[in-house]
């Protein structure tokens, strides 16, 4: 029997045709050495669609720049893999199943041509396909009709899945034959990812085992968002696949009625207030509160399914007013609470985005089955933060918890689940380094705190560890995340203050404790490389730091003796080391700082740009009504 522990990708198909979307980042894609417009993932990306390519690309160079959609894009790509006679793609399944052929996919131009929108796309796309393509090479209009509806019929999200990127955002557009077998299901039993075009068909629950009895076409998907409430999902299906779902879970009034709920207008009372639409009020189902006026609850969830932007500010200022009025579990606090976090992640706001995506933990798994790929990102991004802000003990049980769910969402040969082993072998490496310091720092404590040696000498000798730990600390930090500290800040940092840490090591509290303690003290510094000079210093200091602590706490030689002579030249020397120490770093970093003073005119102001976007095209949200809540 076919395990989906060990094996969890049900199936994997490359498109039959797909095109990358040009409103994407170019630079981080691969481009057409001919410079047609058309980006690429990478450049193996581009070698396996070269073939496909070769037809749009002269098509392309024929507009003269003016590159069209994506969906027109892929009608050529389609019009060429007809021409070139390709019926077929690269699929395989652990079910049972049929090949499919172009062909076979069902087209429903008779629903779409009585739909004036899609009909005026259908126009739209003719002329600008007779713009580009060559008379001899263009088909007949009742065949590029029958395009048309296969391309945007009611099956659009499986015949033509929108492709994304490994934060789930849309990057491209792909016809997959196989795939598009799937039916739809609010409560779906499988979930579609990305690595690059190649789609990957994988299981949401761990005890679903797929074997050769299983027959593909039993396997269902969702074509819409699940975090929304019944009446929308089922308006979006009806108005972009013509059907309307009868699910089990559409059925589920009680799930409904907690996708808009209000907070109970007890303070004292955290109940669920399901709203009755009929009366127009709403009722905590735990003190039976009753919300008389649900009107600006109303327009906060209109508001926020209409006219939501991604601006930190206005995105902000909404969530402020909703948190009075909505229930954690609703789902358009839910969606503005989403679109906050990425808007505080845009704009660098680490602690904000930290908080929210945290938040959205909870959210996510309420609404979600456990293998949702939303589920694993969110935990890989909550880890990748508390790396960059060096707490790696804490990054380290996200990405952990992030792993064992993407093993099964995305599956083992995907790159981002390659990527997230790499992040957790980086964060143990580093876990590993500060705690050998740590335990340098216990033994140290030990030894001095007795032994005769004078309290006085005790804490400065303390003291003087813990800077030497920080300082280390934040020179492997910025070697790693290519940040560079001013000399200022280094200098500073030798003096912060142990008394916290001094307590915690009094209090045999763990010593990664003390080490999340001093990492959250670390200040965020400005991005930049490290010099040559850092990467020499750091491994002197490695090796110099370990060494003298080594010698002299370890094997407890100067410490044990009644000789003040070795205490005192010890404590001089670990002083004076620390003294070389900084002046080193310091130097580095003024260095670094010269000659970086004349490059201060290319620094990213990307953030203060988006800025004043935002504040240029903000939109008026609507009225406080807070009086009413008192």
């Amino acid at each position: 029997m076919c395990n989906v522990y060990l094996m969890p990708e049900v199936a994997e198909e490359w498109p039959w045709a797909y095109v990358i979307s040009q409103n994407i980042d170019s630079s981080s894609h691969y481009c057409c050495s001919k410079y047609c417009g058309v980006l690429y993932c990478d450049e193996n990306c581009h070698n396996q669609a070269i073939s496909d390519h070769r037809y749009e690309c002269k098509v392309l160079l024929h507009s003269k720049g003016d590159i069209p959609s994506d969906s027109i894009r892929l009608m050529v790509r389609i019009i060429g893999k007809l021409n070139d006679h390709s019926n077929t793609s690269d699929f395989s399944c652990k079910a049972s199943y049929e090949n499919r052929k172009y062909h076979n996919l069902m087209s429903h131009k008779d629903e779409i041509f009585k739909d004036e929108k899609r009909t005026s796309e259908f126009s739209r796309c003719c002329y600008f396909l007779k713009c580009i393509i060559e008379p001899n090479e263009l088909p007949e209009t009742t065949i590029l009709m029958e395009m048309f509806g296969k391309f945007c019929s009611r099956q659009i999200l499986i015949n033509s899945f929108v492709i994304l990127d490994n934060e789930l955002n849309s990057a491209g557009l792909g016809l997959y034959l196989n795939l598009s077998k799937l039916n739809h299901s609010c409560n779906p039993s499988c979930v579609v990812t990305f690595d690059g075009p190649k789609a990957y068909l994988n299981t949401l629950n761990s005890e679903f085992e797929v074997t050769t009895s299983t027959i593909l076409e039993n396997l269902t998907i969702s074509y819409v968002a699940l975090i929304d409430d019944t009446a929308h999902r089922r308006k979006a299906l009806r108005e972009r696949y013509y059907f309307i779902c009868k699910c089990e879970r559409c059925s589920d009034a009680r799930l409904d009625s907690i996708a808009t709920a209000l907070v109970c207008d007890n303070g004292n009372c955290d109940g669920v207030a399901i709203i009755d639409v009929a009366e127009e009020t709403a009722r905590c189902e735990k003190c039976a509160t009753v919300i008389d006026d649900i009107w600006e609850a109303e327009s906060l969830m209109t508001y926020s399914a209409e006219k939501n932007d991604y601006y930190y500010k206005r995105t902000e200022e909404l969530l402020a007013k909703q948190q009075k009025w909505l229930h954690p579990l609703n789902v358009y606090r839910i969606r503005t609470v989403t679109f906050v976090g990425h808007a505080a992640y845009e704009s660098g706001r680490t602690e904000r985005t930290l908080f929210v995506y945290e938040e959205l933990i909870s959210k996510y798994e309420f609404y979600l089955a456990e293998f949702h790929p939303l589920i694993a990102v969110n935990f890989m991004t909550i880890g990748k933060l508390y790396m960059l802000r060096n707490m790696y003990t804490t990054a380290l049980s996200f990405l952990e918890k992030s792993l064992n769910v993407m093993k099964y969402s995305h599956g083992e040969k995907h790159s981002l689940y390659v990527h997230l082993l790499s992040m957790i072998e980086k964060c143990q490496l580093q876990i590993n380094v500060h705690d050998n310091d740590w335990i340098f720092v216990y033994q140290a404590y030990h030894v001095t705190s007795g032994g005769g040696i004078n309290y006085f000498t005790n804490h400065i000798l303390l003291e003087l560890l813990f800077s030497f730990v920080k300082v280390k600390f934040s020179f492997i930090a910025s070697i790693v995340s290519h940040k560079t500290d001013s000399s200022l800040v280094l200098i500073n940092g030798c003096a912060f203050n142990l008394g916290k840490i001094y307590h915690l090591s009094r209090s045999n509290v763990q010593f990664d404790q003390a080490n999340e303690f001093v990492m959250n003290k670390l200040p965020l510094t400005h991005a930049g490389r490290c010099a040559v000079n850092k990467t020499l210093l750091i491994f002197i200091f490695n090796f110099a730091f370990c060494y003298c602590c080594s010698c002299s706490f370890v094997t407890k030689i100067f410490f044990f003796s009644k000789s003040k002579m070795n205490m005192h030249t010890t404590f001089i020397a670990f002083l004076i080391f620390s003294m070389i120490v900084v002046f080193d770093v310091a130097y580095a970093n003024t260095e670094h700082t010269a000659k970086g003073a004349s490059n201060r005119g290319t620094v990213n102001v990307k953030p203060r740009a988006h800025a004043k976007r935002a504040a240029a095209t903000s939109r008026h949200s609507p009225e406080s009504h807070e009086e009413r809540r008192g």
